[in-house]
């Protein structure tokens, strides 16, 4: 129930695209997230092939991963949920918790498109 809320909240299951280099800017921090107050998502994921995060999973592959990793889930759907309900899906060897639960709301609904589409550029071939 509450995913397919946040589903519907976030207006997933539309033709909705994103700027690649906007969301690039926010992941690294060279576009501040809600002002510069929230967590810059690379302080915390590696997107470099084989690096070790020790905070996030690493993502370097998450464009390969996104749409396998929830059976009939697409891709967008899956990282759309992964970011603004982090605990809907745990990364193996990752606890609940830790990923910041309020970019659903600091986000606007195009910075929320525009990191996803650059997150689906993210196609190393290899899961760290």
């Amino acid at each position: 129930m509450l995913l397919s809320f946040v589903l519907a909240a976030c207006g997933a299951g539309g033709a909705q695209t994103g700027d690649v280099a906007n969301g690039e800017n926010l992941f690294s921090g060279a576009s501040p997230i809600a002002g510069g107050n929230a967590p810059v998502c690379a302080d915390c994921h590696s997107i470099e092939s084989g690096a070790m995060s020790t905070i996030g999973p690493n993502l370097s592959n998450i464009g390969n991963r996104a749409a396998a990793t929830v059976a009939g889930q697409p891709a967008t759907d899956y990282l759309r949920v992964a970011i603004v309900d982090p605990d809907a899906f745990l990364a193996g060897g990752f606890q609940e918790g830790i990923h910041p639960r309020d970019y659903g709301s600091v986000l606007t609904r195009p910075q929320l498109n525009d990191l996803i589409a650059y997150m689906l550029t993210l196609q190393s071939g290899q899961d760290s």
